[in-house]
């Protein structure tokens, strides 16, 4: 695939050797407004030059943009006109009306747009967020973030990069959004210029610190440094009812204890946010171009949380699947979601494409051939079902069929029936009581689908990626 690559300053230079390096691009366009950098890097990682952005553009696959914050709304603009799928270093824009305007544009054309926030796919992030997720932390209490950078950028950056709060802070943001679920309600900030003088012309602060509050009640406190001499500093520290576990505590974390007995963290610290997330901005990136080899956004961003998967298509093997909630119609007619949920838990994923198990199934009128199985097999529904049934050892194949749906057992291994002398095998068909018996020992809590499940591949279900 052909990408583009505009601005190649210090992130966008990273992000190009990424690229260079990622399987699958067989063409690296380089733009830049410092012409001769962009040469340079070009040559140096046998890319294409190209002189302007229209060039860069032409026919690519993708387009990736690490230009000024001040460009980048205009830069979507221009490749969600072109119809190309776009991966923007945040923040979006400047202002909220800048930011809204492209939203609006995004989804009026339909198009693919991925903000760079490489913190959500830093593996200790992500296992943060699946912890909170999963409620083993219990009810969070409160929250603090910590991001310091360990040399200030240089003037000309701060001056066009839209201030702390948008350039460095976002991040927390974003990940307090989804870390947590919720929504902020209340928000203090304030910051300050010491040490920094300079930035009081820009209107921007040097240090900073908010107070937030969630909907849900969490009390969050976020700071963030421009120098920190100690090294690159980032931590996420979550208190919980249950628990309180921390990321970014490692041992090249830029601490020292004063305390006699504490373990001593190890130098050097990380020096620059390259060596912190390295490679989480290489999954950030291999993402993206997953995202824009495919043609049909909702596969990649779910947009919508129900996809029907029919025919011979299988469900995805990269994530968990959920059934959704629809209603199995039974023997006669009946709603087996009448019985519990119990025929619901055994609709799950696993890792070789299989579904799981289907105690909703039920056969129609299946042929029986040479090695006694049967030939056809149907949901409730009338959907065909690809998999096979082994029989029981008596019986025509219609009998076997509701036993097998019943969850009976082969009726050479049923004891006699303790209201009649003549042993199980002797009669024929259910007996008058049979139904009294299961509506009795369902009343008493047994699993409606008693017996031997039989794994069946589904080929057409209703379900819900999450």
């Amino acid at each position: 695939m052909k990408v583009a690559i505009l601005g190649v300053g210090r992130l966008g230079a990273f992000h190009a050797k990424i690229l260079r390096e990622t399987p699958g691009v067989d063409e690296l366009r380089i733009n830049d407004a410092d012409t001769a950098r962009a040469a340079v890097l070009a040559k140096e990682l046998r890319a294409v030059h190209a002189a302007t952005v229209e060039d860069a553009l032409r026919g690519a696959d993708a387009m990736v943009i690490v230009t000024p914050t001040g460009t980048h709304a205009e830069l979507i603009h221009r490749g969600l006109d072109a119809g190309i799928p776009i991966f923007c270093e945040k923040p979006i824009a400047l202002d909220l009306d800048a930011t809204k305007s492209v939203v609006e544009h995004v989804e009026r054309a339909n198009g693919r747009v991925q903000i760079g926030f490489q913190r959500r796919f830093d593996a200790g992030f992500r296992e943060a967020r699946r912890r909170v997720r999963a409620g083993e932390l219990g009810t969070i209490y409160s929250f603090h973030m910590t991001s310091r950078d360990a040399l200030p950028p240089p003037d000309a950056y701060v001056e066009t990069s839209g201030g702390q709060f948008v350039d460095q802070l976002i991040h927390d943001f974003d990940v307090t959004r989804w870390m947590f679920g919720d929504e902020v309600a209340e928000l203090y900030a304030s910051g300050s210029t010491l040490g920094f003088p300079q930035y009081e012309r820009w209107g921007d602060v040097a240090t900073s610190g908010v107070v937030l509050k969630l909907r849900g009640g969490a009390i969050g406190l976020l700071q963030a440094a421009r120098h920190n001499e100690a090294g690159y500093d980032i931590r996420v520290e979550v208190f919980g009812a249950k628990d309180t576990i921390a990321v970014g505590l490692d041992p090249r974390t830029p601490l020292v204890s004063v305390e006699r007995d504490a373990p001593e963290f190890k130098r050097p610290a990380y020096p620059t946010f390259f060596d912190r997330f390295g490679e989480a901005y290489r999954a950030e990136l291999a993402h993206f171009l997953k995202y824009a080899l495919v043609h049909d956004p909702l596969s990649v961003v779910h947009a919508h949380p129900v996809a029907h998967r029919v025919a011979e298509e299988r469900p995805p093997r990269d994530g968990p699947l959920e059934r959704d909630a629809v209603p199995i119609r039974g023997r006669r007619g009946r709603d087996r979601e009448a019985l519990g949920a119990h025929a619901e838990q055994h609709i799950v994923s696993r890792g070789d494409g299989h579904v799981g198990w289907a105690p909703h199934l039920r056969t129609m009128r299946p042929e029986r051939d040479g090695d006694r199985r049967f030939g056809e097999l149907r949901d409730a529904r009338g959907h065909e079902v690809d998999g096979s049934h082994e029989v029981g050892e008596e019986g025509g194949p219609r009998k076997r069929a509701e036993r097998a749906r019943w969850g009976a057992r082969p009726r050479a291994s049923r004891p006699p029936h303790p209201a009649r002398r003549a042993p199980w095998p002797a009669r024929r068909g259910r007996r008058k009581g049979d139904r009294l018996l299961r509506r009795r020992a369902l009343e008493r809590g047994a699993h409606p689908d008693r017996g031997r499940r039989r794994p069946l591949h589904l080929r057409s279900v209703v379900l819900r990626s999450r």
